[in-house]
């Protein structure tokens, strides 16, 4: 899906009144399936009526726009969420001293690291620190080059070719 911004061209006609109710019901749950069929499309067909609604580039623009508007109306954005995991992460790695019902302290912590971890996890995806990246290797294990992968992906594509002349050859010869 795309983002919205003021300077994108406005849709060359306006949604038909079902398709922005299609936007509307799909801004409720992101499910295009249900979005269709409360939109008005037959539950028979709403599967691909959702997907395809969802590919119209007027749609998505709608769809952004509308998005745009709820997170405003709840005040929600990356800093509100990203103040909430500094919070559970501040709260979590808390050593908390454990009490008895009457409020003693017995002498023992408690620390929540599954907690602290998840929030930490999601910070650090947001900030993308932990994107992984494959390292392609010769037999020898040196790394393959740009040049190399290039070769590879020229043979693959020599195979791909081969494969579909025989296959149409087949077709070729089975028709006679």
């Amino acid at each position: 899906m795309i983002g919205y911004t003021e300077s994108m061209d406005p849709p060359a006609r306006p949604l038909t009144a079902k398709r922005q109710r299609f936007v509307a019901e799909y801004l409720i749950d992101l499910n295009g399936t249900q979005a269709a069929i409360r939109a008005g499309y037959s539950p028979a067909t709403a599967r691909a009526q959702g997907s395809r609604l969802l590919t119209n580039v007027d749609i998505q623009q709608a769809v952004a726009k509308g998005a745009l508007v709820q997170a405003e109306k709840s005040e929600l954005n990356v800093a509100w969420v990203l103040d909430g995991l500094r919070a559970v992460v501040e709260r979590c790695m808390q050593a908390v001293e454990v009490t008895t019902r009457d409020g003693t302290g017995t002498g023992e912590y408690v620390f929540n690291a599954a907690g602290a971890n998840k929030a930490l996890e999601l910070i650090g995806k947001h900030l993308r620190m932990f994107t992984e990246r494959l390292e392609v290797t010769d037999r020898d294990g040196e790394p393959l080059g740009s040049g190399a992968v290039g070769l590879l992906l020229d043979r693959l594509e020599g195979i791909a070719d081969r494969k579909a002349l025989a296959a149409a050859d087949d077709d070729v010869i089975e028709g006679w």
